[in-house]
């Protein structure tokens, strides 16, 4: 039985395992009046495009804005310690909190877009370390002891709160507002040092909804969490351990702090800050320590937490002369930040050997983007697995970009035969055979290429209608079938045979069929001339209401406490008549064509879909094994075997359509609209994604009617689904 499928294949050949390193773009140091002592905690990138950067100069808080290329648009310093966090708010002032005053106290200062003194606020004898900006408004800190203060735009309290264990030290280093909470991260001093993660409702005055505590292996060696991001998947986290030499520390975790994986650098470094990237993978910074001297470094990992790249800057460090005895000097990075097209810019402190008496400086620096891959973004024939009879030719064409705008080159090969270096070849199919094309599209450092394989015959069934093999249909619909086939010579002596369910029921070249019975049939033709033979299977599934569902897996095991998502599909889902309604157990749960269920307690579920009209109706159950003590809440049993993106529905589609795909291993999606030219209109996911079934909608209202196409690229594989938009 011949099954008729597609399959596009982009991988990048002869690349080397690590990506290319950045360069140095800007490399800045800042001292303020002559300071013996200035340095950077934080840095952040503006809605104006600017930077703000707060640390301390002379022991004192210090907080600049400059623009991209490091000029000071203005500076605020005032008497005190120094400031660890600064952050935007809605309204474009500037709000830092840190050490401040005389002795240190847990503080925050807020100034205005000019640089100007709004308020400044002491609240307690602690050092804050980050704050952030809620969507109400708010402000939240967070700090040593555990300490965790709400203010309102007027720097006044609204609660506070202190959290740890029993007697024991605790540090909160930094946080994020999430879905239900905000998720706090640091470290517990017990028995050696717990890397310590916390939700908490800040809208209950900071009410805890979970806590979890993470070693870094046996013994309960050391592990500070000092940065954390969201993610897809959960929170990325990022730390040092203490392990052998010790080193930078990355931990993935759920919504609900359940570790899925962990990965330890032993790299002798300690950690500081992290960022995400736009692919998925993630940016860390700190510094490690050679004799007397810190290095600052900084270590560019994948989705996955692979290494692509690591850089301690030794080029700038080593011009640096010896220390002195009984002095270290001092560089290092803080605090890390993404900007558009991934460029990475670092803040800390560096050891300025250009003016003796000036022995530290503010640092900041900005790294090119990385070296990517060029992207191959249109290709025909857009099948590229396909049958062709001998004699038969093909244009095949290509076109790509480069994500650093360097000129690319272009290589035909087939089998090991270099056939063109154009953009486009023609292939002529002289045997009954299968061809293998392969076009090749280099940069300096890169080499994407897209297979094609084709099954060169005397004879083959060239077109069939429906061109889907897989149907789902209301009981009683009629199919009209037929079939039309190509031969080297003698087409007009082609015969047919049409079989439903191992049954013969025509032969002739088309044919039409009532389903009756609600089951799935197989529809057949074959087509023959001489001793030569093709033929093409329809599976068509006869509904009475319910067209298609997820997961299609109807018997599933999931791990205690995991979200899932069930749905139904109606066959006319315009339809006004109908209704919806799901059990969970016999207990009535939702009245929507979808529901999110968590199975909160392991056992044996039953989730049920009713579905009616006001004539008939029709019901789906899923039967779910809820298993305890699970630690990855990731399911994958009832999932395709690879990245599959299904056809989006409704389609055609007037205002919106819904996209929707299944990858069964957590990696970085790459989800794109492309016009019939071929032209980007549209990026709807570029980010990493955990296992399972996702979807995202496509909205037609800024588009005109016409083709688009939609593209997913996981890993290497590349999947196309079309749809049209009308008015």
């Amino acid at each position: 039985m011949r099954k008729q499928f597609l399959i596009i294949i982009i991988i990048a050949l002869y690349a080397p395992t690590l990506s290319a390193q950045p360069e140095i773009d800007r490399l800045l140091l800042f001292d303020r009046d002559g300071t013996p002592v200035d340095f950077f905690a934080d840095v952040y990138f503006t809605e104006d495009e600017n930077y703000l950067i707060c640390g301390q100069s002379a022991y004192n808080p210090w907080i600049i804005k400059t623009d991209p290329e490091g000029e000071v648009l203005w500076e605020y310093a005032e008497v005190g310690v120094r400031l660890f966090s600064v952050i935007e708010a809605d309204n474009g002032d500037a709000v830092t909190v840190g050490s401040i005053g005389d002795p240190w106290m847990f503080g925050a200062i807020r100034l205005d877009f000019d640089g100007e003194l709004v308020w400044r606020r002491e609240y307690l004898r602690a050092r804050a370390t980050a704050v952030i900006e809620l969507k109400n408004n708010n402000f939240l800190i967070c700090g040593r002891g555990g300490h965790v203060i709400m203010i309102n735009p007027d720097g006044d309290v609204i609660w506070r709160r202190q959290y740890g264990v029993d007697d024991n030290e605790s540090y909160f280093e930094a946080m994020r507002e999430t879905d239900g909470g905000v998720v706090l991260a640091g470290w517990i001093s017990d028995d050696g040092r717990l890397g310590w993660i916390v939700k908490i409702d800040h809208e209950e005055e900071g009410d805890v909804i979970w806590s979890r505590l993470y070693d870094a292996g046996d013994n309960r060696r050391s592990l500070h969490f000092r940065s954390i991001v969201s993610t897809n998947f959960g929170f990325a986290v990022g730390g040092t351990h203490s392990i052998g030499g010790g080193g930078f520390a990355l931990y993935f975790v759920n919504r609900n702090g359940q570790l899925i994986e962990n990965h330890l650098y032993e790299n002798s470094a300690w950690f500081e800050c992290l960022n995400k990237l736009s692919d998925g993978g993630f940016i860390l910074v700190g510094y490690n320590t050679v004799g007397r001297t810190h290095y600052p470094i900084a270590l560019r990992v994948g989705s996955e937490g692979d290494i692509r790249w690591t850089n301690n800057y030794s080029e700038i460090v080593d011009e640096q002369p010896e220390p002195q005895q009984g002095q270290y000097l001092y560089n290092q990075f803080y605090s890390v930040i993404v900007q558009p097209r991934d460029v990475i810019v670092a803040c800390g402190v560096m050891y300025n050997n250009e003016v003796r008496e000036n022995l530290e400086d503010g640092l900041l620096m900005r790294l090119e983007p990385d070296q990517l891959q060029p992207i191959i973004f249109y290709w025909f024939p857009e099948d590229t697995v396909f049958t062709a009879l001998r004699n038969d030719s093909t244009e095949f064409i290509v076109r790509a970009r480069d994500q650093q705008g360097d000129e690319l080159g272009y290589e035909w090969w087939s089998a090991d035969t270099l056939m063109s270096r154009d953009t486009t070849v023609t292939v002529v199919y002289e045997e009954a055979r299968e061809y293998n094309i392969q076009c090749r599209v280099s940069d300096d450092d890169w080499t994407t290429a897209i297979n094609w394989r084709v099954n060169v015959a005397d004879f083959y069934i060239d077109s069939y209608q429906p061109d889907t093999l897989n149907i789902a249909v209301r009981r009683n619909t009629i199919i009209d079938f037929s079939a039309s086939s190509r031969a080297v010579e003698g087409e007009e002596f082609i015969e047919y045979l049409w079989l439903l369910d191992d049954l013969e029921i025509a032969d002739n070249d088309s044919v039409s069929i009532v389903f009756e019975h609600g089951r799935e049939h197989e529809v057949e033709v074959i087509a023959s001339l001489d001793d030569l033979s093709d033929n093409v299977v329809w599976q068509v599934l006869v509904n009475d209401l319910i067209v298609d569902y997820m997961p299609h897996q109807l018997e599933l095991s999931v791990p205690v406490d995991t979200s899932f998502e069930f749905e139904v599909f109606p066959f006319d889902p315009e339809d006004d008549s109908l209704t919806f309604l799901w059990t969970l157990n016999g207990d009535s749960i939702s009245d929507n064509s979808w529901v999110l269920v968590n199975f909160d307690d392991y056992g044996l579920y039953n989730v049920t879909a009713y579905v009616s009209d006001t004539t008939e109706s029709d019901s789906l159950t899923w039967e779910v094994n809820v298993t305890p003590n699970a630690v990855n809440p990731h399911v994958s049993d009832y999932l395709p075997d690879i990245p599959t993106l299904y056809a989006p529905s409704p389609n055609p589609f007037n205002s919106q359509t819904t996209v929707r795909y299944a990858i069964p291993t957590t990696e970085h999606v790459s989800l794109e609209l492309f016009d019939l030219n071929g032209r980007l209109v549209n990026i709807l996911i570029n980010q990493c994604q955990t296992v399972g079934r996702h979807e995202t909608v496509i909205d037609g209202s800024g588009l005109v009617s016409g083709v688009y196409f939609a593209r997913m690229i996981t890993g290497n594989q590349v999947q196309i689904q079309k749809v049209l938009l009308v008015r």
